[in-house]
């Protein structure tokens, strides 16, 4: 079952080609991740061999199924195992709970961004994991598997805490999941539904970042393959114009800037790592149709434009941050000046029309989490105290205000969120933003 898709009404509303060499500040990778992997089936990484030399124990709890065995099971057969696994980690769970007198698992008072990561990312596990790297689709539906993009933006969390503490076990066990979704060369919106779902180019487009992500921080090329599978999908939703559908057959089609943006932003990350020319032919032809049609006078984009011509003028956050991010690797990979002019232009547009009528605070954390990961690479080319400035009001606010003390979810004090709160969406966007702000520039430049 789908959550809210993103463009309906929100309730309160130079990085070097390919992976790169450990750098002073991000903990050096074990040997064993640069190991092969097969991502169609489960895509784990390997166990690394902890302390003294054990091998670290599966995420998984113990007598789960594995991943690649759920994959192949019929839609709703395949999301019924998933469910009753859950239900059953879940009960196991609260019964050990009424036994136990050990210490709270979530600490109450981390004061460091890195803290704070961990913090979010282990609340997220304890109220909304599920077996073999899923996660529940809210507090009050832990036993229904989320929607992809949920679990695409829980992968971001992982990987980003992930650079900050070394631990990959997390964003290998969320990427395994990914498999229950696969259909065809992509991913379905849903578990449940089986073959012939509609799938949503945004959707896949954001677990293509993902892995390009996974890719250089950890040099294991199944990523980058799997990831360049992923736009030849991407492909079939391009218009002749050059716009990006947002999903396929749709009876209203649209070509949105969160399905144009970061098709931009997968093609030259995919571009940077292979040097293959499709990949900029794509991007410039996808980014002539965003600037003509979806910038507004103001600098900000809107949030779509219907086949039948009819605009959407919507300003969301994180449609501020794709065409941020997408200049900045034009540049990067270009040298125009040009690119970086305007990126600069939308944030300082983006800054201004987020920072009135607590807008910023009223955007669903997802949103926020792609705008400011976005922000953050523009930081890294062209610093301005104004980007880090906003980021660190804003997740300030969010610890103070938005934690529920007793839980570790971001919930509360009218804070955005995206479709019921309590869900891993927002759960991981803000995972991400911690982590963000706890990174080094050499740790920033891995991220996608």
């Amino acid at each position: 079952m789908s959550i809210v898709r993103r463009n309906s009404p929100v309730t309160n509303a130079g990085v070097p080609a390919g992976p790169q060499t450990p750098v002073t500040g991000l903990p050096a990778l074990p040997d064993c991740y640069a190991s092969s992997l097969t991502i169609s089936a489960a895509a784990q990484l390997p166990a690394c061999a902890g302390p003294g030399g054990s091998s670290q124990p599966s995420r998984g709890p113990s007598g789960s199924l594995p991943s690649d065995w759920q994959g192949h099971l019929p839609g709703p057969l395949r999301s019924g195992v998933v469910m009753v696994q859950g239900l059953f980690d879940r009960a196991w769970s609260d019964l050990r709970g009424l036994f136990s007198h050990g210490q709270p698992q979530v600490r109450l008072g981390p004061t460091t961004p890195a803290d704070r990561a961990k913090a979010a990312f282990l609340a997220l596990e304890n109220n909304l994991g599920g077996p073999d790297g899923t996660f529940g689709n809210s507090v009050k539906a832990r036993w229904l598997p989320t929607s992809v993009w949920p679990q695409g933006q829980a992968i971001a969390g992982a990987l980003d805490l992930a650079a900050v503490t070394g631990d990959y076990r997390p964003a290998s066990s969320a990427i395994a999941a990914l498999s229950l979704y696969r259909q065809g060369p992509a991913y379905a919106p849903d578990i449940a539904y089986g073959p012939g779902q509609d799938r949503y180019y945004d959707d896949n487009e954001w677990l293509g970042l993902d892995l390009v992500q996974a890719y250089n921080q950890t040099g294991n090329q199944a990523y980058l393959d799997r990831a360049e599978g992923l736009f030849d999908f991407l492909q079939s939703g391009q218009t002749p114009s050059g716009g990006m559908h947002w999903v396929e057959n749709s009876r209203t089609p649209s070509r949105n800037t969160c399905s144009n943006g970061p098709a931009i932003e997968l093609a030259l990350r995919l571009y940077q790592a292979t040097h293959d020319g499709k990949y900029l032919d794509f991007a410039t032809k996808t980014d002539a149709f965003l600037e003509s049609t979806l910038r507004s006078p103001s600098g900000l984009y809107y949030d779509s434009i219907g086949d039948d011509g009819t605009l959407h003028p919507d300003i969301w956050s994180y449609n501020q941050g794709t065409p941020i991010g997408a200049d900045v690797l034009f540049y990067q990979v270009t040298g125009d000046q040009t690119y970086l002019d305007r990126a600069k232009q939308t944030a300082a547009a983006a800054l201004t029309h987020l920072g009135q009528d607590d807008r910023l605070w009223k955007q669903p954390p997802a949103f926020n989490a792609i705008f400011f990961r976005n922000l953050l690479q523009l930081d890294r080319i062209a610093p301005d105290p104004r980007y880090r400035q906003a980021l660190d009001s804003y997740l300030g606010r969010v610890w103070t205000q938005a934690r529920d003390p007793k839980t570790g979810l971001f919930d509360q004090g009218g804070v955005g969120h995206y479709g019921t709160p309590g869900n891993p969406l927002d759960q991981g966007a803000i995972t991400q933003m911690f982590a963000l702000q706890a990174m080094t520039p050499a740790q920033l430049s891995r991220v996608s």
